[in-house]
């Protein structure tokens, strides 16, 4: 995570790739979700600029669960289903925040639109099956192959 890093600029641009816990924060604002947009997105790619490191050596890492008790995507899912309010606009459910389709979506896209490494997920192990419309690694997949195929 950002916080913990003091290394020099020289010394992170000795690594081949940083991979950029980008979640698991406590900002104090949006209902304190984990793994935002504008602070676990945009502000923790542009600190890493800031300091120096090339943007091709970043990659961000997305939340697959709530860091609410690290409740998995599978899950929550599931929750919302049984309560018929699956809605892939929401990243708030009960006591869950966490990172939805089309959060999933825009954060890879802001990855490729600011040319960095890439992205990975954490842990890809609590996500919904490849087969239903709300799996977020298909939807990271999805944005991935339409950039592929524009380029």
């Amino acid at each position: 995570a950002y916080g913990g890093i003091k290394l020099s600029k020289e010394a992170l641009n000795k690594f081949d790739r940083i991979n950029m816990m980008s979640y698991d924060y406590q900002y104090g604002s949006d209902r304190n979700h984990h793994s935002n947009y504008q602070n676990a997105t945009i502000k923790d790619i542009q600190r890493y600029i800031d300091k120096g490191v090339q943007p091709e050596k970043l990659v961000l890492g997305l939340a697959y669960y709530s860091s609410q008790k690290q409740i998995g995507w599978s899950t929550i899912y599931s929750q919302m289903d049984a309560y018929e309010v699956l809605d892939p606009g929401t990243n708030f459910f009960k006591d869950f925040t966490f990172n939805n389709v089309n959060l999933i979506r825009d954060r890879t896209m802001y990855a490729i639109k600011r040319k960095i490494g890439g992205v990975f997920s954490w842990h890809i192990g609590v996500d919904v099956a490849w087969s239903k419309d709300y799996s977020l690694i298909k939807a990271q997949q999805g944005v991935i192959d339409r950039f592929v195929e524009n380029n």
